[in-house]
């Protein structure tokens, strides 16, 4: 009886940098869309879309002779999304793959929390409900207590996000705050925590910009000189601003070179797909500050996080076998389970047979069914006892 394997297919900053997350999130609907043609329809099947500001990865779980037959399809759907090969992840290096990702450490701004809470929401989304979605989900809950265990052992304390590093950034490059007029183009989660931070960092004269007029006045009330704009106010905003952050969830851009003209100051984008189209960006030069820069700017601005990452590497590979140890577990209890339906079956067949040849009667047939199928249960329950938790046995746990 074969068991199910779990591999993930993606693309992600890491292996393929950020112009190509830039491509594949533009046409990610269609992505997952074709994704749930492949393989929603098979219930021994469990797949999660994890898409962050830095990956979009597809999870899929599936008995280890079927799996084989979605990979081609699914690749070839990121591919054409992205203009590149998706990264294709599965035993030992799924594994540390899942952990770096949780642990926050792949991500632009070391060790963030965001991504727990990013994994939760997306294993929350899964409308499947056979076997495969369960050990998807199972696997990932074991990854995300790992991943916390992790941080506690490299002394990582709090979180520090995206939108806090990109205030912690523009600090840096304006020497401080003070004077500083900056405006927030965006009113969604990202905008609402780069608002707070640039409160709680003593600036006060801050432009709300949003679709939603009432959602930037409730922003605005931040601060001391806080006012709200809607989009369509935006290009009059720019010209009196120091700063800006932009973190609209448009795939267009919404500013180009003739928005931006009058405008000299620094310009934070926050937005994959970009929110300043290439003209714009080319025209502020070093005033224009995206994802990657942040990334590079991070080594400077948090120092200790960067060596810890460095510490990551020694330690990794015990919480690789202790993940592997889970997904271990759940692939001999979906086993036992299988051998039970089998076994239950012949116990069954064999019943009747017995009673017809031996020719005997209905107490007797109650009987026998009660007496083997209590040495069925206790049977599976040893096994099941012996292979439960991290009790696999020694051995290499994966090949690596």
């Amino acid at each position: 009886m074969a068991g199910s394997e779990i591999i993930a297919i993606g693309i992600n900053r890491k292996i393929h940098g950020y112009d190509y997350v830039e491509r594949v999130k533009r046409n990610w609907e269609a992505v997952v869309k074709r994704v749930e043609e492949v393989v929603g329809g098979d219930k021994a099947v469990g797949y999660m879309v994890l898409d962050t500001c830095t990956r979009s990865e597809i999870y899929v779980t599936a008995p280890s002779e079927r799996i084989e037959s979605y990979i081609p399809e699914i690749n070839r759907s990121l591919a054409s999304a992205s203009s590149t090969d998706p990264k294709i992840y599965r035993g030992a290096e799924l594994f540390e793959h899942m952990l770096r990702v949780l642990s926050g450490s792949e991500s632009p701004a070391p060790f963030e929390i965001d991504i727990v809470n990013q994994v939760r929401r997306s294993l929350d989304r899964m409308s499947q409900t056979g076997y495969g979605a369960k050990m998807l989900y199972n696997i990932f809950r074991e990854a995300m207590d790992l991943s916390i265990s992790i941080r506690k052992e490299l002394r990582v304390e709090g979180s520090i996000g995206i939108p806090e590093l990109s205030v912690m950034v523009a600090k840096h490059i304006l020497g401080g705050f003070d004077g500083v007029k900056a405006a927030v183009i965006g009113t969604g989660e990202v905008g609402r925590r780069i608002a707070r931070s640039l409160s709680a960092g003593g600036v006060s004269d801050v432009a709300i910009v949003g679709r939603s007029l009432e959602k930037a006045e409730d922003l605005a009330r931040l601060f001391q000189m806080g006012k709200a704009y809607t989009l369509k106010e935006l290009i009059s905003v720019l010209a009196s601003r120091d700063l800006i952050f932009l973190a609209t969830s448009s795939k267009e851009p919404v500013l180009g070179r003739d928005s931006l003209y009058g405008f000299n100051g620094v310009a934070i984008d926050l937005g994959i797909p970009r929110n300043i189209d290439p003209e714009g960006a080319e025209a502020l030069g070093k005033g224009y500050i995206w994802m990657r820069d942040l990334e590079e700017m991070s080594h400077k601005i948090l120092p200790d996080l960067r060596r810890a990452l460095e510490y990551l590497d020694v330690i990794i590979d015990r919480y690789v076998e202790k993940l592997y140890s889970k997904y271990m577990s759940e692939r001999i209890r979906r086993d036992l389970s299988g051998f039970a339906k089998l076994y239950d079956n012949i116990r069954r067949r064999e019943i009747e047979r017995a009673v017809r040849e031996l020719h005997l009667g209905e107490r007797d047939r109650e009987i026998l069914d009660l007496v083997t199928s209590s040495i069925m249960k206790k049977a599976l329950g040893i096994l099941g006892e012996l292979f439960d938790g991290n009790s696999l046995g020694g051995g290499d746990p994966v090949d690596r």
